[in-house]
């Protein structure tokens, strides 16, 4: 509360000044323009906070983003988004005299610091709130000036504070895997309920793989198919979730004794593990499909559990081109053989 009023002294002060005999004229000066950004290459890091304690940290890495404080990669799109509003942001106008002392107040209250470092140091500090009443604008005010002014981005029909927002879970990557072949050693899919169709395919060379079987991933298979284990491998470039999802402990934990499918892994070269559990998801009886027919389970979508701890949606369509048996790599003369015996 202390922080909050003096804050709300401050920026009651600066109004005095802009609105006194110190205010200035109408011409928009470099102290309120400067929001602009040319180089965002230059920019390492990114601090998002808010007064009800959310904060990202979002740092550049060699080939992404991460969210420091989550310990996980940042959404790609939205850097992009973000990157790009630094980069084409511009003041449209001065917040008029009626309407200052309010947009103050709430930029005090509710609204986000934004910090931006280059090369190591802090470029610039500025807070943003909420729209304009047409939402084709947005509240913002530099570190240092004394009255908020209305920024928007030439062409685009919108506001702008959700670019920056300070809500953490807003900034996971939805992806679960994005590999080259060149980045993986090894990957393994267990079918939970056809143990004897899982396998694992161990990388010798980007082009030359060994391939595995059975519940304990040791029985070799000499003769396969290696185009459709590669094109296999090329699959996890991109795999994805489709959203979080909130679900009581008791009932996840039911889900998981239950309704186990698949557990996709991935070795990354290195060491690191990455994976992702899938179980059905069941439906509350007396569902009906467009039919018309019952249903017990969704048959769109799964439960993926993202590293142990992080319970997502996932869609059969994203993953059955990773989730098929060990016999889809047999060839087909393997195939007949297995058949006739």
């Amino acid at each position: 509360m202390r922080k909050l009023n003096t804050m709300l002294l401050f920026l009651a002060a600066s109004l005095w000044y802009a609105c006194g005999s110190g205010g200035r004229g109408s011409t928009l000066s470099a102290d309120y323009t400067a929001f602009k950004i040319e180089d965002t290459a230059g920019i390492d890091r990114i601090v998002l906070s808010n007064r009800s304690k959310q904060q990202t940290v979002l740092v550049r890495k060699p080939n992404r983003w991460d969210v420091e404080n989550g310990n996980f990669p940042a959404r790609k799109d939205l850097i992009e988004v973000t990157l790009n509003t630094l980069h084409r942001m511009e003041v449209k106008e001065f917040v008029s005299k009626a309407g200052r002392d309010h947009q103050l107040k709430q930029l005090a209250v509710h609204g986000t610091t934004v910090e931006v470092y280059q090369n190591g140091e802090i470029t610039r500090r500025f807070y943003v709130g909420g729209p304009t009443q047409n939402h084709m604008g947005t509240y913002m005010m530099l570190d240092g000036a004394d009255m908020p002014v209305v920024v928007y981005v030439p062409g685009f029909r919108g506001y702008l504070s959700n670019h920056f927002t300070p809500n953490i879970q807003e900034w996971k990557s939805r992806q679960i895997f994005a590999y080259h072949i060149s980045d993986i050693e090894s990957v393994q899919v267990r079918h939970v309920r056809n143990p004897e169709q899982s396998f694992k395919v161990e990388l010798l060379s980007p082009t030359q793989f060994a391939l595995f079987r059975g519940a304990s991933l040791s029985q070799a298979i000499p003769s396969f198919d290696t185009s459709l284990v590669k094109v296999f491998l090329q699959n996890f470039k991109a795999l994805g979730f489709e959203n979080f999802v909130d679900i009581n402990a008791a009932r996840m934990d039911s889900v998981r004794a239950k309704y186990g499918l698949y557990s996709v892994e991935v070795m990354e070269k290195g060491g690191t593990l990455r994976k992702v559990d899938l179980y059905q998801i069941p439906l509350p009886p007396g569902t009906l499909n467009m039919l018309g027919e019952p249903v017990d389970f969704d048959v769109d979508r799964m439960y993926g559990v993202v590293d142990d701890s992080i319970i997502t949606l996932c869609q059969f369509f994203t993953f059955d081109p990773v989730t098929m048996p060990a016999d889809y790599f047999l060839k087909k003369s393997a195939v007949h053989r297995k058949t006739d015996g």
